[in-house]
């Protein structure tokens, strides 16, 4: 049997789950008790793709207040206004013991990759941010402002902001597509080939120098991070102006969670990462699949984190 520790040393360090992450992050650095003592409520964290947004938020189909929530959008304080359906997002919220209903306490955005669009290509349905491949499918939204709302709607050097999920191989599957902000560049993934004395590191094939930036936290090989900039270098290489590292992420033992995403990395259908979080599924699991489980399938779990940080699923439902 493949085990928790054993998939994980298997882990690439390339993107892949490492833009959720960027969704993911912040549950990282709220450590809750799984109950709020004598509420009778638990404690959830929440990864998935906005449905709607009003006076409340859906995520999945599932509903959560967020009058008293705090959000941050790319690293700032922000406000409801500025999440659209389609954005990827996490939730740390509480519930009610029968999960039927949620506040939230804290919503979080981070758009996967922003920056100029290059090597359009209708026909297969892709296109590159700042080195970063972007496929659109059906599924696909596309914000004011782009029109028609399609690839036809885009062309080179058109600033695009992406949210989505990466797959097994890194590239990102948009689940929303917006016009990006000028002077405005960000990517999310993992740091690979560090050079502290040159100052600089690579995220897929985007070199970031961070000699200018401010650096929150402790750059690691391998870890996750969202660099942040104003200006492309002549060779494409993002100058950035701050660089901030994303915590590691495990839900607290015994919290509830909601995790949404692609499969990135898949040793059985017992045993598979979403987004690079362990799910376990067994007896007890209730599935609702409408493909067989695999690399890149989009999929969501419900279930409780186990002391080992693992999901273990009470539902799995997979999309088609």
């Amino acid at each position: 049997m493949v085990t928790p520790d054993a998939l994980r040393l298997k882990r690439s360090l390339q993107l892949a789950g490492l833009v959720a992450a960027s969704a993911l992050a912040v549950l990282g650095s709220v450590r809750i008790s799984a109950g709020i003592q004598g509420s009778g409520l638990r404690s959830l964290s929440v990864v998935g793709t906005v449905t709607s947004v009003g006076d409340d938020i859906t995520v999945d189909d599932d509903t959560y207040s967020i009058s008293d929530a705090n959000v941050q959008i790319d690293g700032k304080p922000g406000n409801k206004s500025q999440l659209h359906p389609g954005d990827v997002v996490s939730l740390s919220a509480q519930t009610s013991a029968d999960g039927s209903q949620a506040s939230a306490s804290a919503v979080t955005f981070n758009g996967s990759v922003e920056g100029p669009v290059s090597g359009l290509d209708t026909q297969s349905g892709s296109f590159f941010v700042l080195q970063q491949t972007v496929h659109v499918n059906s599924d696909t939204i596309f914000g004011a402002g782009i029109s028609p709302s399609s690839l036809a709607g885009l062309q080179n050097g058109a600033l695009v902001q992406v949210s989505g999920f990466a797959n097994s191989a890194g590239e990102l599957v948009a689940s929303r597509i917006d016009q990006g902000r000028s002077g405005f560049a960000q990517v999310v993934g993992a740091v690979q080939a560090l050079d502290a004395t040159r100052r600089t590191f690579r995220i897929n094939s985007l070199t970031v120098d961070y000699s200018g930036a401010a650096v929150d936290g402790a750059l690691t090989e391998g870890g996750a991070v969202a660099a942040r900039g104003t200006t492309l270098g002549a060779d494409g290489t993002l100058l950035a102006t701050q660089v901030e590292v994303l915590p590691v992420v495990r839900g607290a033992p015994n919290a509830d969670g909601r995790i949404e995403g692609l499969i990135t990395s898949f040793a059985s259908s017992a045993y598979f990462e979403i987004n690079g979080q362990p799910v376990a599924v067994d007896a007890n699991t209730k599935l609702k699949l409408k493909q067989a489980l695999g690399l890149d399938v989009h999929v969501k779990a419900t279930g409780t984190f186990d002391v080992n940080g693992v999901l273990v699923a009470s539902k799995l439902h997979s999309y088609k």
